[in-house]
């Protein structure tokens, strides 16, 4: 963006220098921007900006307009609509074409003021891996305990017609009377387990509802006349299958919300947005969704004490379990009947094949040295060899280098990319992208089977992907990087 910004400046004194073009067709393209309907006004800013300021584009629609490659803020407005924030990239990539980025268009449909709760964002139609689904609407935010005080208030702990669903305790029936026992705050009155006194403190009016068993959960969204989302649905919200999450959707999600291990917040006061205006769909609190899992209901989203990935992974509880991390959203489906029961059916986790990251601990120093020698060779001269060296006007030095192998007479390929005009910096092995999930497979999560930290200090980070992960998106090990002393590793083999 600083070279567009640059190109943008120098455009008004050498518009037509051919080296000016060159520039823009580096760090621009051109989109189209539609709305439905027309006639709106287009603001953005950078994603990674969220306190600066909005950059007026024009009024929709807006035809091969040109803009900078990278992820942004977009504002749509037209008077007597719903004003929509939301993210988007301007570029997707596409490995067959001579330019891997390519243009990414914008469509934003925006609603009749009054036509829906304000509070909803709409999620459009999209193909998933059970098929096409049709377009519905999300909670903007986690549900408040202010918005949970006023089931509870209303009677809904007493009122059966919004408890639908057997009670099931480690598989066995409960009773309408023993579950509602349970369903009690620190006092033993009824409400969320982080309770005192049937209230919540008095500051936390717009922090997420937390401590409430997945029952709960669903008897507050039928008091309200929606449905605790699908998995498949939550994850149309987060914005599966948009560029936003495909170029590093950990990345640009996880420095803009709450994992900060050290409580919820309110919601919608970190800058986290997913695609379609949705907040805190990573991290704060893990959210309940409808389906049922091997031991329990499927939880997404991750909790302000969980590692960043879990924004990407499923996980689950027993239904009856009421973490103060677990709480909830609410979904509303305008033809619930067109839903193909796929979304409904059970999400398989398969925890007998991977570990519970959970409950993983460093390894002693002598087990880790076993593993270690496995990977021993005898130090001879690599005979390095750099084969060719390319500068681009993107700021990068890229260097193929080849070097012997400690086996066979093979020789190993590196890529070396070096920034222009810097000294050095710390080294960092990157491995490529682990190839996404097949659909007939879509319910595995990302669990390693090993993890191996490298000494951390102040003045490094680790982050990159590795091979031997399953899952939909790179994991990262700054994450765990904390956990750890320096030089600890942790090796968890597959069962």
């Amino acid at each position: 963006n600083d070279a567009y910004k640059l190109a943008v400046q120098a455009e008004a004194f050498i518009p037509h220098d051919p080296t000016l073009t060159e520039l823009f067709s580096k760090c621009s393209l051109r989109i189209n921007i539609r709305t439905e309907p027309p006639g709106t006004r287009i603001y953005f800013k950078e994603y990674k900006d969220p306190d600066g300021e909005w950059k007026y584009l024009g009024i929709s629609p807006l035809e091969n307009i040109r803009v900078p490659i990278g992820i942004f803020r977009w504002k749509t407005e037209k008077e007597g609509y719903e004003t929509v924030l939301a993210a988007s990239s301007t570029y997707d990539v596409a490995i067959s074409a001579r330019n891997p980025r390519i243009p990414y268009n914008i469509l934003r449909v925006l609603r009749k003021k009054g036509s829906v709760s304000p509070d909803m964002v709409r999620v459009p139609g999209a193909k998933t891996d059970i098929g096409k689904l049709s377009g519905f609407l999300i909670d903007k935010y986690e549900v408040t305990n202010k918005q949970y005080k006023k089931f509870i208030d209303s009677g809904g702990y007493r009122d059966k017609q919004y408890w639908k669903h057997q009670f099931l305790d480690d598989s066995k029936a409960v009773t309408w009377e023993k579950a509602m026992a349970s369903f009690v705050d620190q006092t033993g009155r009824p409400g969320p387990a982080t309770w005192q006194a049937g209230d919540y403190p008095e500051e936390q009016s717009d922090f997420p509802v937390s401590g409430i068993s997945w029952y709960e959960a669903a008897a507050y969204a039928e008091f309200v006349g929606k449905s605790l989302p699908t998995g498949v649905h939550w994850d149309m919200a987060r914005g599966e299958g948009t560029p936003l999450l495909r170029l590093g959707g950990l990345e640009n999600f996880a420095p803009f919300s709450n994992f900060s291990g050290k409580g919820p917040v309110a919601v919608g006061s970190l800058p986290g947005i997913t695609p379609y205006g949705a907040f805190d769909m990573a991290g704060n609190v893990r959210e309940w969704c409808w389906n049922k899992t091997p031991k329990g209901r499927l939880l997404r989203g991750g909790a302000w004490d969980d590692r960043t990935y879990m924004f990407d992974s499923l996980s689950q509880a027993p239904p009856m379990d009421r973490s103060p991390k677990n709480g909830f959203r609410c979904a509303l489906y305008p033809s619930p009947e067109k839903i193909p029961k796929k979304a409904f059916q059970e999400e398989g986790l398969p925890e007998d094949e991977f570990p519970d990251l959970y409950k993983q601990r460093p390894v002693a120093d002598s087990v880790f040295q076993t593993y270690r020698e496995q990977f021993s060779y005898d130090k001879t001269d690599l005979q390095a060899r750099v084969e060719w060296r390319k500068e681009n006007s993107e700021g990068w030095i890229q260097e193929k280098i080849t070097f012997d192998a400690a086996y066979g007479g093979e020789r190993v390929i590196a890529y070396l990319f070096l920034p222009r005009n810097t000294p050095p910096r710390t080294k960092l092995s990157f491995f490529s992208r682990v190839p996404r999930r097949p659909t007939a497979d879509r319910a595995r999560t990302l669990r390693p089977s090993t993890r191996v930290t490298f000494p951390s200090s102040s003045r490094m980070a680790v982050r990159f992907s590795i091979p031997f992960i399953r899952g939909p998106s790179n994991a990262e090990t700054t994450a765990w990087l904390p956990s750890l002393k320096s030089g600890e590793s942790l090796i968890s083999p597959r069962n």
